[in-house]
Order: C-alpha cells, then sequence, then structure tokens
C-alpha cells in the first residue's frame, strides 16, 4: 500500500501480529457452522440488518408514492424531483454519521440514533397532515436511514474472527430477506386500507426495533 507511510505500516503489522496472537490463544473452533449459528450475538446482528433492510428496502420502492399522497396535486415529474431531495441528504449523512464515528470510536449510538430517528421522523411524516412538514420529516427520515450504515459494518468487524465468515454469510443471507418481504408487506397493506400510511407506519416500527436492538447488543455486549 504506496499510500502509507513507513510508521504506519509498522504499525499496522504489528496490530495484525497481534490479533494472530490473540486469535491462536483462544484456539480454534472444529465446527465454525455450529458454533456462528448458536452465537447469540450473530443472530441479534442479523435481526438488526433484517429490520433496517425492512425500512431501507420499503421506503426504496415506495417513497415516490409516499411523496405522492402528501403533495397528490404534484405532477409525476415534481414528485421525481422531490424523491431524489431525500437521498442527497441521506448521502451526507451518511458521511458525517461515519466520520463522526471513527473520530470518537463510539459504535451503537450512532446506529441505534439512525434507525430510531428515521423511524419516529417516518411515523411523523405519517401523521402531520401538513405536505410541506411531511416532506421536512420524510428527508429526516432519509437521514437517520442512511447515517446507519457506516457504524453498523464498524460494529459487525467485532464478531469473532474465528466464526467471522459463517458469521457475516448469515448476517447479510438472512438480513437481507428484509428487502424481499418489506415492499410486499407495504404493498399488501396499502391495497387493505387504500392509503400508504398504515405501510408507513410499519417502516417506522421496523426501524426502531432495529435501533432498539443496537441497543440490546450493546448491553451483551457489555456483559
Amino acid at each position: 500500500a504506496k499510500w502509507l507511510t513507513s510508521e504506519e505500516r509498522r504499525w499496522l503489522i504489528d496490530a495484525l501480529d497481534k490479533d494472530n496472537q490473540e486469535n491462536s490463544k483462544e484456539g480454534e473452533i472444529a465446527a465454525p457452522f455450529k458454533e456462528a449459528f448458536l452465537d447469540r450475538k450473530i443472530w441479534i446482528v442479523t435481526l438488526m440488518n433484517f429490520f433496517y433492510v425492512m425500512g431501507l428496502y420499503g421506503i426504496t420502492f415506495w417513497l415516490p408514492q409516499m411523496i405522492k399522497s402528501i403533495s397528490s396535486s404534484s405532477s409525476t415529474m415534481t414528485v421525481g424531483w422531490l424523491t431524489a431531495i431525500p437521498y442527497l441528504l441521506g448521502a451526507v449523512a451518511l458521511v458525517v454519521n461515519a466520520r463522526s464515528s471513527d473520530r470518537t470510536g463510539e459504535r451503537y449510538y450512532h446506529t441505534a440514533l439512525g434507525a430510531i430517528v428515521g423511524g419516529f421522523s417516518l411515523l411523523a411524516s405519517a401523521l402531520i397532515p401538513n405536505p410541506y412538514l411531511a416532506m421536512v420529516f420524510i428527508c429526516l427520515a432519509a437521514i437517520g436511514l442512511y447515517a446507519w450504515s457506516g457504524p453498523y459494518w464498524a460494529i459487525t468487524t467485532a464478531i469473532d474472527p474465528r466464526i467471522a465468515a459463517v458469521g457475516l454469510g448469515i448476517v447479510n443471507a438472512i438480513g437481507n430477506l428484509g428487502g424481499f418481504v418489506s415492499p410486499y408487506v407495504v404493498g399488501w397493506l396499502k391495497d387493505l386500507t387504500n392509503s400508504t400510511v398504515s405501510g408507513m407506519y410499519f417502516l417506522a416500527a421496523s426501524l426502531i426495533l432495529a435501533g432498539c436492538l443496537v441497543m440490546l447488543l450493546k448491553k451483551t455486549n457489555a456483559r
């Protein structure tokens, strides 16, 4: 890595050696699949990802309809432009929150706060009749939603390295099922109620639950 200084290279080599020594002291695991499936932290991280992805994909698929529902007089072109605004703000939030997490070394609150802010903002956007205020809260929801990503994936690096490969496979495989389930549930709720509001409640609840699971993991690690 040519961009590293000689001091940075030495530090990195020493850190990797230290990791290898600590892992060798812990010993090898004969059945990493079994250990990973029985690891409580793996399943908490997986559920965190599952409920977060439910919120993420639900908003991705249904955001234009949500904006259309709070601004029914807007043309399709206007809705398209309005839909871009939350994503632009979310992109900025992703970088800012990740940098803040790296600077402070804190992961859990940076992750949980993003999901909880996203969930409650989405809930507020469904409850507020004023279309301008509702749009503001949808933007806040996107900010919280995308602020999650950096710190969350930093948390996953704390998984026991002996089961990390299998563990992260579980996290991604089962977690991403949320992206399959969520649009169908939102669509079903829309057909049932003839409104996107109930779907927004569902997505908000998913994100808030994801944030609560982050704090459960923090408590588990503290033990």
